[in-house]
Order: structure tokens, then sequence, then C-alpha cells
């Protein structure tokens, strides 16, 4: 429970009483699960706080909120691993770059493990293989060009990092249920 202190002030917990109401121990260091993510937070609350907005004291709250929710979850969470920063690390640049030459010894030699080691980590902290990480990015960033773009089926594929048109296409339909030209159709029609 938190209690105004000179670190927390007053005026949060006037403008925001859901503060006072936090399982977070005061004065408690601990490790963010998302640092990255939490740092965005605060930048947002940052430029929301310097705006003059209509919304400007919502949008605060739900931004507080979230910082709170993950806070939260950074705190009650027991099974953080050593690597567990470096798998999350990994895994933004995985969603980030698609289209690049993955390969699951590509990605254990990026984090100094072995390919079988990091298959098993990354399949228990995030619940999907990192192959398929990279498929469902790749497939996501095609529907992307497919929706925005006037590109050949051809050049999609090979922008999200596809050498093979139609590995591409099966891959495509596996997970979208459409051929990349009738997820086109469906979308704009």
């Amino acid at each position: 429970m938190l209690n105004p202190t000179p670190r927390t002030p007053a005026i949060l917990l006037l403008m925001f009483p859901w503060v006072s109401e936090s399982p977070l121990p005061l004065g408690v260091p601990f490790a963010l699960s998302d640092p990255d993510f939490c740092h965005k937070l605060f930048e947002l609350l940052v430029i929301e706080h310097h705006f003059n907005r209509a919304c400007k004291e919502s949008s605060i709250d739900y931004l507080l909120r979230t910082l709170f929710n993950k806070l939260w979850e950074s705190y009650f969470h027991d099974d953080i691993t050593p690597q567990y920063y470096k798998l999350l690390k990994l895994r933004t640049v995985i969603q980030n770059n698609p289209g690049e030459y993955w390969t699951v010894s590509k990605m254990a030699d990026s984090l100094g493990i072995s390919p079988g080691y990091l298959q098993n980590i990354y399949k228990k902290t995030f619940g999907i293989s990192c192959m398929d990480d990279v498929i469902n990015s790749r497939i996501r960033m095609a529907k992307e060009y497919l929706i925005h773009n006037a590109q050949s089926i051809a050049e999609v594929a090979s922008r999200c990092g596809y050498q093979n048109v139609e590995h591409f296409c099966r891959q495509f339909k596996k997970l979208t249920g459409y051929t990349p030209r009738n997820f086109q159709k469906h979308i704009k029609g």
C-alpha cells in the first residue's frame, strides 16, 4: 500500500486514488519484465503531461494504469531468468526485422547459447517457438504490405524474407486461411 511520502506526491494520490491501493511495496527495488515497454510508457506520460489536450487527464490515467499493471506483473513475476532480457531483445529484433535471414543457429549465436537451449527457453518464455515467431512476424509484415502497397506477391514474399514464392504462399494460407491474392481481395473488397 502506497502512502503519501516525498517519493509519492500527494497530488498523484488525489488525482488517481487507485494508486494508493496498489499492492506494490514502497522503496523495494525489483526487476522489470519489460523495461523497454515501461520506458515508452514514461515517455508517453511526459508527452501527455506537457500538452494541454481535451483528454489529458484520462490519457494520463490510462497510461498510469497500464504502467502500474506492468509494474505489478514484474513484481509478482518470480520466474525471470538471467536470459529473459536477452530473449526479449531478440524477440523485438525478430519482430522488427522479420525479413532478415533467420535461423535457430543464428539466433542462438547472437545470445551465446546452443540452438537446443534457445529453442527450449524461447518456447518456455513466450509460448511459441522462435521459428514460429519469425514466421508469424513475416506473415504480419506481408499482410501490411498486401493491404497498403501495390507490390506483386513475389515482391512481398522477397521483402518478408522468403526466397521461394510458393513457400510464402503456403505459409500465408496456413496462418490466415487465404492465399495472398485472396487476402488482398478480401480486405479491399
